[in-house]
């Protein structure tokens, strides 16, 4: 009840004076908002955002050259999740003016994180669009602005080093199946493990069937696919090829929920079988742990 109240005094607060103050972030301490949503959703919700860091970790093991690829990076907070682990060479790449000023002065401290501003797309083209700020996110909708896209390989010229990314992460509010559909070439060529945000109402709301991503990574040499609540929590796992109505299920369960309930999809390349095996047996053992129970 009284972190209720204390939520809802804030709130009321932050309409007419919202300043930058620091939020752990585990081990790491970054500055944000005081609006910012993340700070409550890690008082709520303390497993949120720590998967980033195990799969991470899982991915390093077994590739010590481990460059990441954050796209949608906001304030730099995966920065600060992956840190938790190790400073590993994070490109950070964002679009809105207000949070790459803070990605910028966040992600300072990482000595190997690199940041590029930038709204990534399927192509290099002008979009009539406009970056709209709302509850610490920021998304696009139509303007009669235009505004420049850069496509990921275009971006990936500029920073040669993280060509090679084993892990790509998305969260771009609805875009991620869009720009993963423009780095097709890449994905076929380097197979990262992929990591984005799964919320088949957004996609829909940009004028694309919700299923239609899964066939495509299929096509694109992606078979494993570990799925989380995005509260954080490991959930199941599936096989783009064998799967496909539980793939139905799995979206028809997330429909019409209205951001309030969505999915983080981890998807691994066929010739990851290995890699995604230990990852989930991982992440079983974690949260066994975490709860206190074996079966």
């Amino acid at each position: 009840m009284l972190k209720s109240v204390l939520y809802k005094l804030r709130e009321l607060v932050t309409r007419f004076y919202d300043p930058v103050v620091p939020l752990a972030i585990g081990s790491c301490t970054i500055k944000a908002p005081l609006s910012h949503p993340l700070r409550r959703i890690l008082n709520d919700l303390p497993q949120f955002g720590f998967n980033i860091t195990r799969l991470a970790t899982y991915i390093h093991r077994q590739y010590p050259d481990c460059p990441i690829i954050d796209i949608g990076a906001n304030i730099g907070d995966t920065a600060a999740f992956i840190n938790n682990y190790r400073d590993l060479p994070v490109l950070c790449i964002d679009g809105d003016a207000r949070y790459f000023g803070l990605l910028q002065s966040n992600t300072r401290q990482f000595a190997h994180t690199r940041i590029c501003r930038a709204l990534v797309g399927e192509t290099d083209e002008e979009k009539n669009k406009v970056l709209v700020r709302e509850k610490g996110t920021a998304f696009l909708k139509e303007d009669a602005q235009s505004v420049p896209f850069r496509s990921l390989e275009n971006i990936l010229e500029e920073f040669p080093d993280f060509k090679g990314t084993r892990l790509l992460k998305i969260d771009t509010d609805g875009y991620d199946a869009s720009i993963l559909r423009g780095s097709k070439n890449y994905l076929i060529a380097r197979q990262p493990v992929l990591f984005f945000e799964y919320d088949p109402g957004l996609i829909q709301q940009q004028g694309e069937h919700p299923f239609d991503i899964f066939g495509f990574l299929e096509q694109c040499g992606y078979e494993y696919v570990l799925v989380y609540q995005n509260v954080g929590d490991y959930l199941l796992s599936l096989r783009l090829s064998l799967d496909k109505d539980k793939i139905k299920d799995l979206v028809n369960y997330y429909m019409g929920r209205h951001t309030a309930l969505y999915a983080d999809l981890c998807v691994f390349p066929k010739q990851e079988a290995a890699l995604f095996e230990h990852t989930r047996e991982s992440e079983i053992a974690y949260f066994a742990n975490l709860r206190k129970f074996k079966l």
